[in-house]
């Protein structure tokens, strides 16, 4: 496994100075994002080889499905690997993802065409401003969140849909 991981971390330093690379497509980054945790046994692997994942990947793609991953529902509960979280995603990028999954259809309808687990994604807002944050939330907690978002995402829709009829 580290001799493959060595040969993706080589062809990808070929990649820095390319700004262009072209994303995956979502169902694939997901499946990718998703075997990650599978496939390395300790913490410094799954940054690097999600690390190595992001050159392939918008940055709202990114963070979505790596949140994901990273997230597991364990009997009506999400479990985050917090402290790879914390290393690898940033509040404003998080913002950013939600953000661009509210406001843009097209990013959003990706993310639910590939059956994206928004309560596990969810399961991260709650650790920002918590001085001591828990990696457990309850799905109820979660379902809190995304309703929200959800509800937000109406507003947006039914706004811009009186926007075209006064055309």
């Amino acid at each position: 496994m580290g001799q493959n991981l060595d040969l993706l971390r080589g062809k990808l330093k070929t990649l820095k100075g390319i700004k262009s690379a072209k994303p995956f497509e979502d169902s694939i980054l997901r499946l990718c994002a998703g075997a990650i945790p599978q496939l390395h046994d300790n913490d410094d692997n799954i940054c690097e080889a999600f690390n190595a994942l992001r050159h392939f990947a918008s940055v709202n793609q990114f963070v979505l499905y790596m949140t994901e991953a990273l997230t597991t529902l364990q009997d009506h509960a999400y479990v985050m690997n917090l402290p790879l979280l914390q290393r690898l995603v940033t509040y404003k990028v998080y913002r950013s993802a939600i953000d661009a999954w509210i406001h843009n259809h097209i990013f959003r309808d990706n993310a639910t065409r590939c059956d994206c687990d928004l309560n596990a994604v969810a399961a991260y807002s709650t650790t920002f401003g918590d001085a001591n944050p828990s990696a457990f939330v309850t799905s109820k907690q979660t379902k809190r969140i995304t309703d929200k978002w959800n509800a937000e995402t109406e507003v947006r829709s039914e706004t811009w849909a009186l926007v075209r009829e006064g055309d």
